[in-house]
């Protein structure tokens, strides 16, 4: 149901490369957002925080992008309260063994479950998961939920809220075809508005707005690449030419830790360098089948180097290596015996 929501609505997916704001394979960023900044952080890992959380409430700890803000929060010594549904659940007790984590349970569904979760917290990561039920009221009211137990709770210092751009008031979706008739008004890419119209929700609350990207792990998970006959990998995205911007979840999690270190950065939008290049998938696919580690790829048609060293949000710490460790390590699953 999923890909059949995407093939049937290939035309507005394709316009989200223009929401990513990108003029060519390669090209820098272009028309942004007017609200949109960038986080103008240039400190190395080490240096001291500017700003001092005494525990930090994760939602979607046993998840991608929570699970990730929990690591790179654990790694600076914070104290972390992993929130998950299900604490039982192996991953929840992975993280029960980790120094300086306390696990509790919570559902998004369930405000006051919420307001126990993030009891003792003055800082917070907010995170829900639209693919789950694929419905964006739901997802809405999930974020209301959160927003509300916050409020509840008092005492929060900081909180990122993870999010994305309302396609609906984007230029370059102007013509584009509008999926859902909603309340808050018209939704082009239901996934996009419902979290960008969730904002509302956090007035009065000390929060940083950030906007992520495609997840270079989706490869490994949510793209589904199949493998075919002649030992080759295929996966299919109605995504055409247009060039995307890639993020690694490490990556996220290491932004968000910087934020909230950052008091300066509530009541902002932040989200990607527009110095930041892009990169289509064909080039992905070009370079996965190189069955090595390489830092440029040159493509035949665009006559394009893509460095890929720019292939990550450099927003709190110097580019990061870690899209060199993911792909490398998407070589290895397919290929064990690529080097």
């Amino acid at each position: 149901q999923m890909f059949k929501f995407f093939t049937d609505n290939e035309k507005e997916f394709l316009a989200i490369r223009d929401l990513k704001r990108c003029q060519e394979l390669g090209g820098p960023l272009g028309d942004p957002v007017k609200t949109f900044k960038v986080l103008p952080l240039k400190y190395a890992p080490s240096a001291p925080p500017a700003a001092s959380l005494s525990r930090v409430g994760v939602l979607g700890a046993t998840g991608q992008q929570g699970g990730a803000v929990l690591r790179a929060l654990v790694a600076k010594g914070v104290s972390v309260v992993a929130i998950t549904r299900n604490p039982s659940s192996e991953k929840a007790k992975a993280l029960a063994g980790l120094s300086k984590v306390e696990v509790r349970q919570a559902d998004l569904d369930d405000q006051k479950s919420l307001e126990a979760a993030f009891s003792g917290c003055d800082g917070a990561f907010v995170v829900a998961n639209f693919w789950e039920g694929m419905d964006p009221n739901k997802e809405m009211k999930q974020y209301e939920n959160c927003a509300n137990a916050l409020k509840a709770v008092g005492g929060m210092k900081h909180i990122v809220m993870s999010s994305l751009e309302d396609t609906a008031t984007h230029p370059k979706m102007a013509d584009a075809k509008v999926l859902l008739n909603h309340p808050t008004g018209n939704m082009k890419v239901p996934h996009f508005d419902a979290k960008n119209r969730s904002h509302a929700f956090f007035k009065g609350l000390p929060v940083t707005f950030l906007y992520t990207s495609c997840f270079v792990e989706n490869f490994t998970s949510f793209f589904s690449l199949n493998k075919q006959g002649d030992g080759s990998y295929q996966f299919t995205l109605p995504l055409g030419e247009g060039p995307i911007a890639w993020t690694i979840l490490e990556d996220v999690g290491k932004m968000t830790a910087g934020i909230l270190e950052r008091p300066e950065m509530i009541g902002q939008t932040v989200g990607q360098d527009p110095w930041q290049r892009f990169i289509a998938l064909r080039c992905i696919a070009a370079l996965l089948s190189l069955r090595r580690t390489c830092r440029r790829l040159r493509t035949r048609r665009s006559r394009t180097s893509v460095c890929l060293g720019t292939l990550s949000l450099r927003l709190a710490f110097p580019a990061p290596r870690s899209w060199r460790r993911c792909s490398s390590s998407m070589r290895r699953s397919f290929w064990p015996s690529a080097t």
